[in-house]
């Protein structure tokens, strides 16, 4: 001790190495927990690193640029895909016309020996697959949906007579064969046992188009008159002169419940302005009829509304539990359509600078 108070220097010198000395170590475990903290972590990151360089494609700069360039091209194709529809028919009825009623002819036929074989190989719904595996094992033909013989489904008058359209007549007729053929993939998607009748609106003969005279004769030689596959809508039509134009069809075909539910369900999709006007309902061997209809009179707007459901019956009676429209029973449907054509008149067409200046849907 004396020797350390002889020397002061020397002493705080080794003072101070001890507390450098202790400082020291104590450094060393503090720097060493970070070390080990910072190790964790890199550890941590490389693992998250790793899995997403595993995915596919991996978040790389490169496939991030990509990734948005193919973003923009998307955006710009939709953009010019929505201006391209504006004011033009659904791509479902984009065929082209022919350019002559003889070449539409052809087509007609075409079109009602398409559906002829189709019927031909549609098994009916309500054919199970036990029925189904027995006429297989046994070598029988399996039974089809039924059609008319020499069905013309809704051109009778231009198949049956071999007398082509005018070629005036061409686009319109057309057009309805195309909406047709939209229609009956629907129904065939359903397996209906059988197609009664296929009927249009002969809206390319203004003659049959004219209201019925209420009174007075007509000549038998007056003018055309209307096929069994033709027909005229009701008050149900949803047509409103300058405003919305439609073309009329009722198809008539035998199934089960299933059938007109997924029948209707499909036309629900609206893939093309489509919609349901009228259902009529008969059970077979039955002459009950069931209506539904879609409309209330008189409310053109109504053609956007709601399917509903009525059924005939005193106003005296007072409410009851009711039974279902139609069991799972064989029933002749009788389905009325319309496809709407709304057209702009000036006013709305100079306020839809989104049409492109199209006068017309």
């Amino acid at each position: 001790m004396n020797k350390l108070k002889q020397n002061p220097v020397f002493s705080a010198l080794v003072v101070l190495f001890i507390l450098l000395f202790i400082g020291g170590i104590a450094m060393f475990f503090v720097l060493k927990g970070q070390v080990d903290k910072e190790k964790k972590a890199v550890k941590s990151a490389a693992s998250q690193l790793n899995m997403a360089l595993s995915l596919s494609p991996a978040p790389t700069q490169a496939n991030l640029e990509a990734a948005e360039k193919n973003v923009d091209l998307l955006t710009k194709a939709l953009d010019a895909r929505v201006k391209s529809t504006l004011g033009a028919k659904p791509n479902l009825l984009k065929a082209t016309a022919p350019t002559s009623g003889t070449q539409m002819l052809f087509q007609l036929r075409a079109y009602s020996k398409e559906f002829a074989q189709v019927a031909s190989r549609t098994v009916p719904i309500n054919v199970s697959q036990a029925e189904i595996e027995k006429l297989e094992a046994s070598g029988k033909p399996l039974p089809s949906t039924t059609i008319p013989a020499d069905f013309a489904f809704g051109f009778s008058r231009y198949i049956d007579s071999g007398e082509p359209p005018a070629d005036d007549d061409v686009a319109q007729v057309n057009q309805q064969k195309e909406i047709l053929t939209y229609i009956l993939r629907k129904l065939f998607n359903t397996s209906p046992v059988g197609i009664v009748s296929v009927s249009r609106s002969p809206a390319e003969i203004e003659a049959l188009m004219a209201p019925k005279p209420t009174s007075g004769r007509i000549s038998a030689n007056s003018g055309p008159s209307m096929k069994a596959d033709e027909f005229r809508i009701g008050t149900e039509s949803a047509k409103v002169d300058g405003a919305v134009e439609t073309l009329p069809f009722k198809i008539v075909f035998t199934g089960i419940t299933e059938n007109l539910r997924s029948f209707l369900k499909q036309i629900e999709e609206f893939e093309i302005p489509l919609v349901v006007r009228s259902v009529e309902v008969v059970p077979v061997g039955d002459n009950v009829t069931k209506t539904a209809s879609t409309a209330a009179k008189n409310d053109p707007m109504s053609i956007f509304g709601a399917f509903g459901v009525t059924e005939d019956k005193p106003e005296d009676k007072p409410a009851v539990d009711r039974e279902p429209i139609v069991e799972d029973n064989v029933s002749e449907f009788t389905v009325v359509l319309e496809y709407i054509t709304v057209k702009l008149t000036d006013k709305s067409a100079t306020s839809a600078d989104a049409l492109n200046g199209e006068e017309e849907l």
